[in-house]
Formats: C-alpha cells, structure tokens, sequence
C-alpha cells in the first residue's frame, strides 16, 4: 500500500500582500504540501472542498481571520494509498 503524505501550514496574506483585509484584522490561507499522490485526493476545511490530482503545494481554503479554528480532513482517500 503506497502512502501519501500532506504538510499543512498557515501563510499569512497580510505579509504577503503588504496590506490587510477589509476589517483590518488579520488572515491567513490554509495551504500544504501533498508528495506521493498517484490518485485523486479530497480535502476538506470549512466550507471549502478541494480536489487534488497532483503532488505540490496547495491552497486549501480562502483566507480566515487570525484566531479562528480550522481543521483539514480528507473527505475522499486515494485508492490504494493511506
């Protein structure tokens, strides 16, 4: 059984922008690493639902205002990988 592997990190869009959003407060995008991926993947944070194919860095979800809780779940797994 191959193994897929998914590093999620926080990137902060203010910084990235320069500038922040609307109401000044803080936010960040949900974004990761998938390698070893030979399927179809989908994740889940939020409301948000992505479908991968590919290995890479990927943007999960839009940006959510600094303190708020996420989780990232895989609603649908690769065949044949864990």
């Amino acid at each position: 059984m191959k193994h897929i592997k998914l590093t999620v990190t926080l990137a902060s869009l203010s910084l990235l922008s320069g500038c922040l959003i609307d109401d000044a407060v803080p936010r960040f995008s949900v974004s990761g690493s998938i390698s070893g991926l030979t399927g179809t993947v989908v994740l889940q944070t939020g409301d948000s639902v992505k479908t991968f194919t590919t290995n890479g860095t990927k943007t999960l979800s839009t940006p959510i205002p600094s303190g708020t809780a996420y989780a990232v779940t895989v609603k649908t797994q690769p065949t044949g990988q864990v």
